[in-house]
C-alpha cells in the first residue's frame, strides 16, 4: 500500500471560501475543493496513501473543470461542441473532459438534441432564416446531423410559407423603381439566400399580392424601351430590331405582354 500521509491541517482560503489548504505531514500539499473536502472527508488525522492522493487530486480538477463549464454555461445554453471547445482551451487533460462532459449530461445541463430544438424555434418565430441556413448554422456549432434533422421537424413547410410570406409581402410593398417581374425575381432570389427550399419560394412568391401602378410599369418601359431603340435603329431593321429590343426588355425584368405591347406602339409609330 505504500507509506501514509497524515492530514495535519486543513484551513479555508482568505479569498476562495469554498477551497480548502491541505496539509500533509506538516507541510502544504496542495487545495481542494469544499466538495471534494467534503466527498472524501478530509479531516485532521486521516491518513492517505500515494494512490487516495492521486484520486483526491484527480477529482478537484474535474471539479475545478466543471466549475469552469457551470461558468461558461451561465451566458446561454451550449452544444457538446461548444463545450469541449471551451474546456480544451484550458489545457484540460482528455480524460477530464470527459468526465465532466458526462456529468453536465447527466444533469440535463447540456443536451445537443434540446439545444438544436430550442434553436431552430428561435429562429424560426425571431428570423427572417430559412430552415436550409439555420441547418448550416446548427452544422458549424458541431450538432450531430440526427439532432439537426428532428429539431428541423418544427420548422413546417406550412410554417416555412407563412414567415417567407409575411417578409415577402413587405419587400413587395416597398416602394420600387423597377418592373414587377425583375421584382419577382429579386425576392425569390432573396428567399432562397435566406434558406428556403425552391419550392416554397415559388409558391410563396405566386401567392404574393401586390397593386401594379400600370402607368408608372408603363412610363418605366417607354424610358428604356426608348433608349434602346434609339440604339439600335441605326443596325438593325425590322424583325432584327423587334428581337433585340425584346430580349434586352426581357433581361431588364419586363413583361412579355408589356414588352410586345410597348414595341408594337413603338415601330408602328416609326
Amino acid at each position: 500500500m505504500g507509506q501514509l500521509q497524515v492530514v495535519t491541517k486543513v484551513s479555508q482560503q482568505k479569498r476562495s471560501s469554498d477551497r480548502f489548504n491541505l496539509f500533509l505531514d506538516g507541510k502544504y500539499a496542495f487545495s481542494i475543493s469544499e466538495d471534494v473536502y467534503v466527498k472524501f472527508h478530509i479531516h485532521k488525522g486521516k491518513e492517505l496513501s500515494a494512490e487516495e492522493i492521486d484520486t483526491i487530486k484527480q477529482a478537484d480538477n474535474v471539479q475545478r473543470a466543471y466549475l469552469l463549464a457551470i461558468h461558461y454555461l451561465s451566458y446561454r445554453m451550449r452544444t457538446e461542441s461548444e463545450m469541449r471547445t471551451q474546456l480544451g482551451k484550458k489545457e484540460l487533460l482528455d480524460d477530464v473532459i470527459e468526465q465532466v462532459i458526462k456529468r453536465l449530461y447527466d444533469e440535463k445541463l447540456l443536451d445537443d438534441g434540446v439545444f438544436a430544438r430550442t434553436f431552430v424555434q428561435d429562429r424560426m418565430n425571431r428570423s427572417t432564416k430559412g430552415p436550409q441556413v439555420i441547418r448550416q448554422e446548427l452544422v458549424a456549432k458541431g450538432i450531430p446531423m440526427n439532432n439537426i434533422d428532428e429539431a428541423l421537424t418544427i420548422f413546417t413547410r406550412e410554417k416555412q410559407i407563412e414567415r417567407a410570406f409575411q417578409w415577402g409581402q413587405k419587400e413587395m410593398n416597398k416602394r420600387s423603381k423597377q418592373p414587377l417581374r425583375k421584382r419577382h425575381e429579386q425576392l425569390k432570389t432573396k428567399l432562397l439566400r435566406r434558406g428556403y427550399p425552391k419550392d416554397v419560394v415559388f409558391e410563396v412568391v405566386d401567392l404574393i399580392h401586390v397593386e401594379v401602378d400600370e402607368d408608372e410599369e408603363f412610363l418605366l418601359i417607354k424610358k428604356e424601351a426608348d433608349k434602346l431603340y434609339n440604339r439600335y435603329k441605326n443596325k438593325y431593321e425590322n424583325y432584327e430590331l423587334k428581337m433585340h429590343l425584346k430580349q434586352r426588355l426581357y433581361s431588364r425584368g419586363f413583361s412579355l405582354d408589356n414588352i410586345d405591347s410597348y414595341i408594337e406602339k413603338l415601330l408602328n409609330e416609326e
